[in-house]
């Protein structure tokens, strides 16, 4: 499941990197390395943080796995911004009604 807004692509090259599957690209975040020494070399674990936003370059739509590994980052969908405002009785502004 991907969340319904848009968020940047970290700057972390060593750690960030791009998957193309068909004609979407998933951005995946390398969390570990695990050396094989059977085969003398080491490989990436990696994580599916967010798909990259085809209209924005340099933006992605991210998953749940992104809040794991970049917990500061605030990250709303826009309904989930207007029932936070609906839920918080200060945010709310009601106009008024002129009487006649």
């Amino acid at each position: 499941m991907y969340y319904n807004c848009r968020v940047n692509i970290s700057k972390n090259t060593g750690k960030i990197s791009r998957n193309k599957r068909g004609k979407a690209t998933y951005i995946e975040y390398t969390y570990a390395r695990e050396y094989l020494p059977e085969k003398k070399y080491n490989v990436a674990r990696r994580m599916t943080i967010g798909k990259a936003d085809p209209d924005h370059p340099g933006m992605m739509f991210p998953n749940p796995n992104f809040e794991k590994f970049f917990p500061d980052v605030e990250i709303f969908s826009p309904k989930e911004q207007r029932l936070n405002q609906l839920m918080n009785p200060e945010a709310t502004v009601f106009a008024s009604v002129p009487s006649p």
